[in-house]
């Protein structure tokens, strides 16, 4: 039905709707950052107040940046930089849902709802989760990392 090139391009062009909208409000996030030096960034294990809020927002925006700009240009640096960006992401959530993991499903303290709709919310957190995952896989498969 598609061919592999027809494939690689709809992967690809999934894993820039995925990767630019979070790129993009980062560099807002570093903006708010640099009008109001007293904000609270908290981005999952991330909590922070201040300039300090630059180093997570302003650095991993350059750095997802760098990697897109990369990959049209067809580098395995590119790729590479995509792996570990996706990877920052992933353990950053991760470990904020694990730590809290109890507070979103059971005691309702995040989201007062039915438990059914609390179960929903955290199936749609690991598919947030697995959206990076699955963009660091496809990253590491562009990479020229892995073993052929």
């Amino acid at each position: 039905m598609f061919t592999p090139r027809t494939r690689e391009r709809i992967s690809t062009i999934l894993v820039l709707l995925w990767i630019i909208p979070g790129i993009l409000l980062l560099f807002i996030l570093a903006g708010v950052i640099i009008g109001h030096p007293d904000h609270h960034l908290g981005l999952g294990l991330i909590q922070t107040i201040g300039r300090t809020g630059l180093v997570f927002t302003l650095v991993p925006a350059l750095w997802g940046t760098s990697a897109i700009l990369l990959l049209f240009r067809s580098r395995p640096l590119g790729a590479r930089l995509l792996v570990i960006y996706c990877l920052f992401w992933l353990f950053n959530f991760l470990g904020s849902m694990i730590r809290s993991w109890d507070n979103i499903l059971m005691s309702g303290s995040i989201f007062n709802g039915p438990t059914l709709l609390r179960i929903g919310v955290g199936v749609l957190l690991v598919c947030f989760l697995g959206g990076f995952l699955l963009c660091a896989l496809w990253g590491w498969r562009r990479s020229g990392l892995r073993a052929n």
